[in-house]
């Protein structure tokens, strides 16, 4: 994805004002980097754990890169959260 184009779905998403303020100096920044600088542990497949444990834990490497935890964070939630709830 172009970096045009981020900024146009998220001027769409959140409108003008809050799209200027994002910007997109932090994706630029991250892609010159060239990987994500992130450090996953999970637990094995079929592995039974009590509650309030994670099963994922998603570490930032990068200071400067605090934001994609957050961003990561939220589409390993979208995408695990069913099977995790009705695999019972």
């Amino acid at each position: 994805m172009s970096l045009r184009r981020f900024a146009r779905i998220i001027k769409g998403y959140l409108g003008p004002q809050a799209a200027a303020q994002i910007g997109t100096d932090h994706i630029r920044a991250l892609h010159k980097l060239g990987y994500l600088p992130i450090k996953i542990l999970a637990l094995a497949e079929g592995t039974e754990y009590k509650l309030r444990i994670p099963s994922v834990v998603i570490y930032n490497t990068k200071p400067e890169f605090y934001w994609v935890t957050n961003y990561l964070e939220t589409i390993f939630s979208t995408i695990i959260w069913g099977p995790c709830t009705s695999a019972t």
